[in-house]
């Protein structure tokens, strides 16, 4: 008999985050969280997005022993600008078992009902720029560190249970090549000359500083009518910016300014720390800090977190100047592969920028958006 219990105490709070590291420690596709950031995520103390969100975390016992988890979460700041009572969920991860899974879904349900909403939807986190979507698509290919890996029968449980395809993220697979950099170059030139684009020269957190308010306003503006995004509040910039600007790796860091050297575009992409979380189970320590420091500067897969451009310069080529940038460090590095991370079947113009620009590119993972209507 499955038993579902809400997470109350530290001991509970462990065997929730871990789970999923013992869950797949035999699989070689998925990468262990981060435990310290995921420490950080559910902590009221440390993540600003308590001010607005509220959550229930559950586990899912049976014979004494964790079987499952999920995460409940009240985003009231997204409900609010959407107009609708939405539920979101997130961090599920189950054992072969459909009843612990069942339990699961129905006791976030309840925690919905309880909050007078009416609409279920996941997984998705606090923020757009969390992990969200369950893989539904290449479950034999490697994991990124800045997404989450299930097995194929998650999306068959959710489907048994009554939910849907609400919104889909695909991505993409990047292979550096000759045609590629001569592509790159030729539209680089053509863009930096035509709107007085030029990439500011970063080599320390120092050279950034300046523009962080205008890099956060930008991704704001960018991604504001996205599925799902939440707007940065002020608090959870600095939260963001603590979290992952001390572990950049400035030769895949761009910055464009335009003649009056406003902000422009910017991207950012990060060598992959997946090799260093699997050896090291997501843990920093004994080893697992020299592990990071060392993917950092020398993995040979690099991943794409994001680009972001000013609204008035979207579809200018500004996209092709920042790739440009970093395709020049991917071959100075001698990076092999470059995954990008999910984004929305239904944004175009980001898939056919990949298709402009690249040359070697394939679609290779799906990852899913579930939705319920309980009133249904």
């Amino acid at each position: 008999m499955v038993e579902i219990k809400v997470v109350g105490t530290k001991k509970e709070l462990r065997e929730f985050l871990s789970f999923p590291t013992r869950l797949y420690q035999n699989n070689p596709y998925a990468v262990p969280d981060l435990y310290r950031e995921e420490c950080d995520y559910f902590n009221p103390q440390k993540n600003p997005a308590y001010e607005y969100c509220e959550t229930r975390l559950f586990l899912a016992y049976e014979n004494g022993r964790v079987v499952g988890r999920v995460a409940a979460i009240l985003n009231k700041k997204y409900n609010a600008k959407c107009g609708e009572a939405r539920m979101r969920f997130s961090r599920f991860d189950v054992e072969e078992n459909f009843e612990a899974a069942k339990a699961l879904i129905e006791a976030v349900e309840d925690f919905a009902r309880k909050k007078g909403m009416n609409i279920i939807h996941g997984p998705i986190g606090f923020s757009d720029l969390d992990k969200q979507g369950m893989l539904v698509e290449g479950f034999d290919l490697p994991d990124t560190s800045i997404t989450l890996y299930n097995e194929p029968y998650y999306p068959q449980f959710l489907e048994r249970l009554g939910y849907a395809k609400e919104a889909d993220w695909i991505e993409f697979q990047l292979r550096p090549s000759d045609e590629t950099t001569q592509r790159l170059e030729r539209l680089s030139k053509k863009v930096r000359s035509m709107f007085g684009i030029r990439v500011l020269r970063t080599k320390k957190l120092s050279d950034i500083k300046p523009y962080v308010d205008d890099i956060f306003a930008l991704i704001n503006n960018a991604y504001g009518k996205l599925y799902g995004y939440t707007p940065l509040t002020k608090k959870m910039q600095q939260y963001y910016y603590d979290e992952y600007f001390s572990l950049l790796n400035f030769d895949y860091v761009c910055i464009c300014v335009d003649r009056e050297n406003k902000l422009a575009g910017f991207g950012l992409a990060f060598p992959s720390i997946a090799g260093a979380l699997k050896k090291s189970n997501g843990r920093l320590f004994p080893f697992g800090f020299a592990r990071v420091l060392h993917d950092l500067k020398h993995a040979d897969v690099l991943e794409l977190a994001l680009i972001a451009v000013r609204s008035d310069l979207i579809g200018k080529g500004v996209n092709a100047v920042l790739v440009n940038h970093v395709n020049k460090s991917v071959l100075k590095n001698g990076v092999k592969r470059v995954e990008t991370g999910p984004q929305l079947e239904t944004n175009m113009e980001i898939q056919n920028q990949w298709k402009k620009i690249c040359t070697d590119i394939k679609q290779h993972k799906r990852r899913r958006c579930y939705a319920k209507r309980l009133d249904a």
